[in-house]
């Protein structure tokens, strides 16, 4: 996935939305580990576009995983 965004300008990458399973690729977590963490509070709040599909812009994940990985 990382090499299709690196085309993009900066500040349309970290708006792009992605679903659960792209979250779960781009963090390298499983989606039941994702929700887990989400239900923990332990990581980014997803977003619903559509009231049921949960979103989360790549901004907030690549934020997320430089603290993870700062740690």
């Amino acid at each position: 996935m990382r090499a299709t965004l690196d085309n993009l300008p900066d500040a349309a990458w970290r708006r792009r939305l992605v679903g659960i399973h792209g979250a779960a690729e781009y963090v390298d977590k499983s989606i039941y580990e994702i929700r887990r963490l989400v239900k923990l509070g332990l990581f980014p709040k997803p977003r619903r576009p559509n009231g049921r599909q949960w979103s989360w812009q790549l901004g907030q994940l690549a934020d997320y995983s430089d603290a993870i990985f700062k740690e």
